[in-house]
């Protein structure tokens, strides 16, 4: 029962999603629906977990991959920038970067599950942000971003888990 619900799962994805083994991880398009969804719920996420003064929005999706195995797991990868609006302001949603060439940019990295069952529940089990960097806007808009220079800490000395520090190669 459970490998057919899976099985119906992927496949209404089509073209969408490239088949991976059960318990796989397989790449999903970035322009997927859910892939969508699941990245603007995460900036939401974030911006109501995060002390920042000013909303953030998405810039770009870099990665994202699935596994499907008891519901669906989805890892997303993107690249968030400070807008101009307060978090006070009702229509963030309509809020332009703070600045077109300067920003402040967090790469962000997050693992949802989605159960399986009606209606369907979806949960964030991980998410990290890094704590911003000053970055030029053209180094990621049009371009593909390399995660090289960063790696995840699981557990960092304030007992959170959400940051990614910077590393020399050297």
């Amino acid at each position: 029962m459970k490998m057919k619900l899976i099985l119906i799962v992927i496949l209404s994805f089509g073209p969408f999603l490239t088949l991976a083994g059960i318990g796989e991880w397989g790449r999903v398009s970035m322009d997927n629906p859910t892939v969508l969804e699941l990245a603007e719920l995460a900036v939401d996420d974030h911006n109501k977990l995060s002390t920042n003064d000013y909303y953030f929005k998405l810039v770009k999706i870099t990665s994202v991959s699935f596994q499907a195995l008891n519901g669906i797991k989805y890892s997303i990868t993107f690249i968030i920038g400070q807008t101009k609006c307060f978090k006070t302001d009702p229509n963030h949603k309509k809020c332009d970067l703070l600045h077109k060439n300067i920003n402040i940019m967090n790469l962000c990295s997050y693992l949802f599950w989605i159960k399986p069952g009606t209606p369907k529940t979806v949960e964030i089990i991980h998410h990290a942000c890094d704590k911003g960097h000053q970055l030029r806007m053209q180094d990621y808009v049009g371009h593909e971003y390399s995660v090289e220079g960063y790696e995840a800490h699981e557990d960092t000395e304030d007992g959170q888990d959400d940051d990614y520090v910077a590393y020399d190669n050297d």
